[in-house]
């Protein structure tokens, strides 16, 4: 049982959104007073309106917010959808580390003030993490907010020694934009589904890979609101830095969970 003096509820994504023939999926969107408590919620499960190609024009976002994403361009620039591709047999993203990536409009619902977390399942490819990779990132200047791999030189060392690659959490707080990298091994990630939590709560930065912690820095003061810029999922602001591999069930959250 759970017992709470707030209205909490969750609400079911709708089976008959769901294709011909595929497997059940539930994707839960959590409320507090009617409210999701995720700004983003997009499960990756279901793809789009256009069969021919494997693709839709839209990714559905499914927190109250209707932060939803687009593609950008030609179908040589959307990535693919694989209806059994994902951490958990269901559906995901591919992406080709070229061109594909999707954009979510700007909205003031994804410059959170006080506490962020980003909450997804990566599986980069065997070798791609050579470079710098983007998982999700508003680049809004000295506000922006970012969540990828880096590598050539890139890693400044803040959890481990600086070696290359490293997983970056990037957020401008107080005053100033700040990120922190911690080191990883190419070869437990490339290849292999991992879950990647990254939180700030107006007191520490953290990041979390499978539910284990593997960096904790502290850090103070409220989150940068600047900026109008479009987020990125899969690249940064659709010219660069692109992800190579599969991205599954992206979750973003005002709040540090």
């Amino acid at each position: 049982n759970i017992y709470t003096d707030h209205s909490l509820g969750a609400s079911i994504v709708n089976s008959s959104e769901l294709p011909t023939n595929s497997t059940v999926s539930y994707s839960f969107d959590w409320r507090l007073f009617n409210r999701s408590i995720a700004i983003v919620n997009m499960p990756f499960d279901l793809n789009g309106s256009n069969p021919t190609t494997g693709n839709w024009t839209t990714v559905a976002d499914y927190s109250s917010f209707a932060n939803h994403a687009e593609y950008n361009g030609s179908v040589s620039t959307m990535p693919r959808w694989n209806r059994t591709g994902g951490y958990d047999g269901k559906g995901a993203y591919y992406f080709d580390g070229t061109s594909d990536t999707v954009s979510i409009p700007h909205s003031a619902s994804l410059k959170p003030l006080k506490q962020m977390t980003i909450s997804v399942w990566v599986n980069p490819d065997t070798g791609s993490l050579t470079t710098m990779r983007e998982i999700y990132r508003k680049d809004d200047g000295n506000t922006r907010h970012l969540l990828s791999f880096q590598a050539e030189g890139g890693c400044n060392g803040v959890c481990g020694a600086g070696a290359n690659p490293c997983i970056s959490f990037g957020i401008s707080n107080g005053s100033s934009y700040n990120e922190v990298d911690v080191d990883i091994t190419a070869t437990e990630w490339t290849g292999n589904w991992q879950h990647l939590v990254v939180t700030y709560d107006g007191t520490n930065k953290k990041i979390y890979k499978n539910g284990i912690q593997i960096c904790n820095v502290p850090a103070t003061g409220d989150i940068g609101t600047a900026g109008t810029a479009a987020a990125y999922i899969g690249s940064s602001s659709g010219t660069g830095e692109y992800f190579k591999g599969y991205i599954d069930q992206l979750q973003i959250y005002n709040r540090s969970l």
